[in-house]
């Protein structure tokens, strides 16, 4: 993905439990006080020419998020079944 999209944008893996759970101090964690378990997801982006829709593809066929249409699309673009 990285290849295919490079030009138009730089790729990342995922925004996940370092990025929203790295602010807890040892003294929290030692009162017993639990990180948050959530997972942002992106919707759209607007690289400047118009929102453009989002999606993640994953190893799982049920797993897939975002617009089903864009979904599809994409994975025929990249030839994935």
């Amino acid at each position: 993905m990285d290849r295919h999209f490079r030009d138009q944008a730089q790729p990342i893996g995922g925004i996940g439990t370092f990025f929203t759970n790295d602010v807890f101090t040892s003294e929290q964690k030692a009162a017993g006080i639990k990180p948050l378990n959530m997972v942002i997801k992106l919707d759209t982006v607007d690289f400047g020419r118009g929102p453009v829709n989002v999606i993640k593809l994953s190893d799982e066929e049920g797993k897939h998020c975002g617009d089903p249409q864009t979904v599809e699309n994409t994975k025929r673009e990249m030839d994935i079944r």
